[in-house]
């Protein structure tokens, strides 16, 4: 619900790129799992390995550059 938050996912949204929320206060197992400590932060998967994505700016980067 942060501002940040949906900044982000307005992005995502707008690039057509599919994602799942995480919220961590709901889905502790998952935020350890990926090591997530900001909000928002953005995780790629693709099967040989992941990368993160912490802040706006930096998921509108890879946004933008993908």
């Amino acid at each position: 619900t942060c501002p940040n938050c949906r900044t982000a996912k307005q992005f995502l949204d707008k690039a057509g790129i599919d994602y799942q929320v995480i919220l961590a206060d709901q889905d502790p197992e998952a935020a350890r799992k990926y090591d997530i400590n900001h909000a928002p932060t953005l995780v790629v998967t693709d099967g040989s390995g992941m990368e993160k994505f912490e802040n706006v700016s930096n998921i509108r980067h890879y946004i933008e550059n993908r």
